[in-house]
């Protein structure tokens, strides 16, 4: 039996197998530790520990209650209003001696260690003694990933030449040589069957938005490479939108010489000098109309004021970015036209002409594709290098003054005027009559 005390003096008798576990008092609630066999007797019947060395009686020497008071309290100073010096004394360390006992290293290594939660014992790790490598022996870990190395940057024609010499770029140079071919020949089976005309345009929004699409990609994106034919085959941004940029420069810049060549009647050497007048202004425009139709992002920018600012911006260099479209434009549609004609008519007499037949046709097309692609990336340069004295709007955000922002947001606020009813007016009352 294990005879013990609660705090509240309360005595149990319990069986030896209940040692060490928890019984709560029935008398003041608190959950008490039965003491283990070896604890007995050190408890005392009221519940507290046994202590064996006698306290001290009388009076405690002045020196000893300094000493105390300098150890355990938290006051910085004495009661005379010195500070405490917590420093060692030189007694102190007389009574330390000269060396400072340490721990023995053997007997606390000899101690079975046991882990406190599970209780089991720590075993030491024996470590195999082995020599230490040079470091020419020690094996370097090869990198696991290959990373790419950085796109040169194209600033020049040469240089974009030479990029779209890259083996992805003419990759994409031949698809889209190949969509041109197939595109022609839906073309001209849809000038037979009217109905298979719907089939062609995807690939007509595909093509053309495609130089659209190369402009964004060098210039506002700021890329170095073609990108893939229909892009990412979004339906608006990337066949519609192009398609749309591409046929609106275009049309801006060459629709007035169709108009005059239509409409405008003039004897025959008047009449070619007057078209010739107004192709050339055209393919001069063509640069900044393409610029600021794929680029800008809104028809405002097409005001003649603006156009002539992406002209201005540039300078000399637009003049040799116009000679490059110009020449590029001959290529493409001598190319196009010589294919599409080959496709559509039948031999004469002769046969056909030698721009008509496709040994020639298809390499002129072929060349006419790749200064094409030169041409919009040349463009995506021009925008990169001058797009800062653009003349554009809706381009960024300009910060007005406090002042100025509450001025344009009363001037924008709409006034509301409200009907005042008439005041009802005061009747003399009786007793207004006696005063």
């Amino acid at each position: 039996m294990i005879r013990f005390a609660c705090r509240c003096g309360q005595t149990y008798d319990v069986a030896n197998e209940m040692a060490g576990g928890d019984l709560q008092c029935t008398k003041c609630g608190l959950l008490n530790t039965v003491p283990t066999l070896t604890e007995v007797g050190q408890i005392d019947l009221d519940g507290g520990y046994k202590i064996d060395a006698d306290a001290p009686t009388g009076t405690p020497s002045p020196e000893r209650l300094a000493t105390l008071h300098r150890a355990f309290t938290r006051n910085t100073t004495t009661t005379d209003g010195n500070e405490i010096d917590n420093r060692v004394t030189p007694e102190e360390l007389a009574m330390a001696g000269d060396e400072i006992p340490l721990a023995d290293d053997t007997l606390a290594n000899a101690r079975p260690r046991y882990d406190p939660i599970s209780g089991e014992l720590i075993r030491p790790l024996e470590l195999a003694p082995r020599d230490v490598p040079r470091a020419d022996e020690i094996p370097m870990a090869k990198p696991a990933l290959t990373y790419a190395a950085n796109t040169p940057r194209a600033t020049t024609l040469t240089g974009a030449a030479a990029l779209l010499t890259s083996p992805g770029s003419l990759a994409v140079l031949g698809i889209m040589f190949l969509l041109h071919v197939f595109m022609q020949g839906v073309m001209l089976v849809s000038l037979m069957f009217i109905f298979l005309a719907v089939f062609c345009l995807p690939f007509v929004f595909g093509v053309l938005g495609h130089f659209a699409n190369v402009i964004d990609e060098i210039g506002p994106r700021d890329m170095d490479e073609l990108p893939r034919p229909f892009r990412d085959l979004q339906l608006s941004e990337d066949l519609w939108l192009p398609f749309v940029h591409t046929v609106s420069a275009f049309g801006f810049a060459f629709g007035p010489a169709i108009l005059i060549y239509k409409y405008v009647h003039l004897p025959e050497a008047a009449m070619i000098g007057v078209y010739a007048i107004a192709l050339g202004i055209g393919a001069l425009l063509l640069p900044a109309l393409a610029i600021t139709t794929s680029t800008s992002g809104t028809m405002l920018n097409l005001r003649p004021d603006r156009v002539w600012g992406v002209i201005k911006a540039g300078g000399a260099s637009y003049v040799f970015l116009a000679i490059v479209g110009i020449v590029a434009m001959v290529f493409y549609f001598v190319g196009q036209a010589g294919v599409f004609l080959w496709l559509a008519t039948k031999p004469g007499v002769g046969g056909y002409a030698l721009w008509l037949r496709p040994v020639f046709s298809y390499p002129v097309l072929c060349l006419g594709i790749f200064l094409m692609h030169l041409f919009a990336w040349q463009c995506g340069l021009y925008y990169r290098e001058h797009h800062a004295g653009f003349n554009w709007v809706y381009q960024r955000h300009v910060r007005l003054n406090k002042r100025e922002d509450i001025a344009v947001k009363l001037a924008r606020r709409p006034r509301r005027v409200q009907a005042q009813e008439p005041r009802p007016v005061a009747r003399p009352t009786a007793r207004d009559a006696r005063w």
